[in-house]
């Protein structure tokens, strides 16, 4: 056939090393993953007889390795594979800001009429802000330049591995919050989260959402920064439910899941296009009171 150039054709049943998966590997890029795992999507529905919801080791990333042979990827988390392959680099700067700007954290939140500045002018704690899972801590540098009467250790950046380059400015703190480890800050005015939960199954990100609701008090909010699930972001859903077995969250099931938790929503915001906002807090009821 034509115009396949290197490819090597296979058959529905055969599944080696071709010149696609060697140049995967041999030249690490942050959008490998989704083609990988949308190759093999429909292969692993077929044999599980349409299995779902996946888990967040078992999905059609997973999967592709154990057809392939590679078993030492078959029972890894695709962040683990990543590292092992070299990939995470890549995915690095892939992730810098984001997924781009849709403008400063506080501009954009306050777009949406959420008062941020009664949030964080609150004298209730002396933590303003905990960055979970803040990478560089780009949203907390918006942060101060927004509120500079908060200091270093007003502004919390939490990473499984944090990188340090802001730590003249940050308080930077490791928290692996896959493990059992509680969050290590109790009562901050915020626990903020971008682009976290969609990572997450919803029983992982169940597990997460405990773990900060534990950790606050009636003041405290925590503030989820994530795309609409809409039409603009089914490609978005789609990769993270074959990537992470996470997904984008609709308005309903961001009110499930806190209840759960002993939180409420007490603001959302859902633009078409860029990232919305939840804001979750301690309910009445979890308060103890009615």
């Amino acid at each position: 056939m034509a115009g396949l150039g290197l490819v090597d054709l296979v058959d529905d049943t055969t599944y080696s090393g071709n010149a696609i998966t060697a140049h995967m590997v041999a030249v690490p890029s942050a959008l490998d993953e989704p083609v990988w795992a949308a190759a093999f999507l429909m292969r692993q529905l077929r044999d599980t007889n349409f299995e779902y919801p996946f888990q967040e080791n078992k999905t059609p990333t997973q999967y592709g390795y154990k057809l392939i042979g590679e078993e030492k990827f078959v029972n890894e988390h695709t962040y683990s594979i990543m590292h092992m392959q070299g990939r995470m680099p890549s995915f690095s700067r892939f992730m810098e800001g984001k997924f781009g700007k849709f403008g400063t954290m506080p501009d954009r939140v306050k777009s949406f009429g959420y008062d941020l500045d009664c949030v964080l002018n609150s004298n209730a704690s002396d933590i303003a802000v905990v960055d979970i899972g803040g990478g560089r801590g780009e949203m907390l540098l918006e942060v101060k330049e927004a509120y500079p009467h908060l200091r270093k250790e007003n502004l919390v950046l939490q990473d499984f591995e944090p990188d340090t380059a802001n730590a003249e400015d940050l308080t930077i703190q490791h928290w692996d919050f896959k493990d059992k480890s509680a969050q290590p800050y109790k009562g901050a005015l915020v626990y903020s989260l971008t682009h976290i939960y969609h990572n997450l199954s919803d029983i992982e990100a169940l597990k997460l959402m405990k773990k900060v609701a534990d950790a606050m008090e009636p003041h405290s909010r925590m503030l989820i920064h994530e795309f609409a699930k809409n039409s603009t972001y089914g490609k978005m859903h789609a990769t993270m439910i074959t990537l992470y077995a996470g997904r984008i969250r609709s308005s309903r099931e961001w009110k499930e899941m806190a209840a759960l938790v002993g939180l409420e929503v007490t603001f959302e915001a859902y633009p078409i296009g860029g990232e919305g906002l939840v804001e979750m807090r301690k309910s009445p009821l979890a308060n103890g009171t009615t």
